[in-house]
């Protein structure tokens, strides 16, 4: 925990677009809402891409501050990986005494020193990790990625000098030679609408929205069903897969709904937010979490997607270990390796669990608020 006054000044930096409508981006709008109603003055600033002229804007308070426009031969997507010049300038001119970087893995010598420059000139440092560990995410990403990696790992050993505190959702108490500070995945708790209770009569229907990448691991959910519809069945599921895109994992899904003969029980949808993600979820019993973290050789997570689903009220299952959610009676385990999905057992669990929706509604106020994970972060003196 970092003590902070009155005077401080923050500033949340991201490194990457900032939409308002997905789900990491409303993370952290409420992340930024919640330092600054717990007294830590906060400002933001993100990457934009300029439409028309194909380079990234670094924006801060939504006004553009700086242009990376291409430099001898780096493309022109990777130009914000070494420019750092500009932003260090306002950081330092406009007296700010804390950032809170939102960290993707992009870690080299021009970011290290960077941090090292701020650092000196007395700003505190605090690396916001989502996932951890994530080497195992790019086993089958492209040769530029994986050789950015390589780079990365040799950089991040160098966090220990100039990073203050790194904050993990993880369990883990220090991270390259840094002292963590563990929070939950918080949610928006005035962005989140409660789903009603459907009873189930002849059908279960499952929700699970991702933006589909190997370690959601719903192959295991599509086998799952397969086998499933072997026999003849009482209970007839459905399937609302939403966020597929264009990413080979969409694609994979997409080819495996056809080839297992699922056409006719899976509701394919893109990205989907507000009202009409509303009312698919009107629609479902239960709700697809994580199935394959362990594809990462990650045991422990606190899932965002978790902590939405109880906001909503639904019950979910997963695979990974949540210390948040593991003894819940809302929640269905299952095994985390690659075996099929056993929709009977997920069919017996929505027939035959008792909801309390008021104990989901009580556990998300009293530790999923984006104000309590900020408040054990910062402790403002009086």
């Amino acid at each position: 925990m970092l003590s902070v006054s009155a005077s401080d000044k923050a500033m949340f930096i991201l490194f990457q677009n900032l939409e308002k409508v997905s789900g990491i981006g409303r993370k952290i709008h409420a992340q930024v809402d919640a330092m600054n109603s717990i007294g830590v003055h906060t400002t933001v600033s993100y990457l934009s891409k300029n439409g028309n002229e194909g380079h990234l804007l670094r924006m801060i308070c939504d006004k553009e501050y700086s242009n990376h426009e291409s430099i001898c031969s780096f493309p022109i997507n990777c130009t914000w990986r070494v420019s750092f010049s500009h932003l260090r300038s306002y950081l330092i001119n406009n007296r700010y005494t804390i950032v809170y970087i939102r960290y993707t893995h992009f870690a080299n010598p021009f970011f290290i020193g960077f941090l090292r420059k701020i650092k000196r000139a007395g700003i505190r440092v605090i690396l916001e990790i989502p996932t951890y560990p994530y080497d195992h995410e790019y086993i089958n990403r492209s040769l530029a990625e994986k050789l950015i990696l390589a780079i990365e790992r040799v950089s991040r050993e160098r966090f220990k000098s100039c990073v203050d505190r790194v904050v993990t959702f993880s369990s883990e108490d220090s991270i390259y030679g840094v002292e963590t500070i563990k929070i939950n995945n918080g949610v928006d708790l005035n962005y989140i609408k409660e789903s009603k209770i459907n009873q189930v009569k002849c059908c279960v229907s499952i929700i699970a929205v991702a933006s589909m990448y190997f370690w959601h691991g719903y192959d295991r959910l599509l086998a799952g069903l397969k086998n499933y519809y072997k026999n003849p069945v009482e209970t007839s599921v459905w399937l609302y897969l939403v966020g597929i895109g264009n990413n080979s994992e969409s694609q994979r899904y997409l080819t495996l709904i056809k080839s297992y003969g699922l056409s006719k029980y899976v509701h394919v949808r893109g990205f989907t937010s507000g009202d009409e993600l509303n009312s698919i979820y009107e629609k479902c019993h239960i709700a697809a979490g994580c199935l394959g973290v362990h594809r990462k050789m990650i045991k422990d997570l606190k899932s965002l997607k978790n902590s939405e689903y109880c906001a909503r009220g639904i019950p979910f299952f997963y695979s990974e270990h949540d210390v948040n959610f593991n003894d819940k009676p809302f929640v269905l385990k299952v095994p985390a390796d690659d075996s099929d999905i056993d929709i009977a057992r997920v069919v017996d669990f929505v027939k035959n669990t008792q909801i309390d929706r008021d104990a989901m509604k009580e556990f998300t106020r009293n530790h999923l608020g984006w104000e309590t994970q900020m408040r054990k972060i910062f402790i403002l003196k009086s």
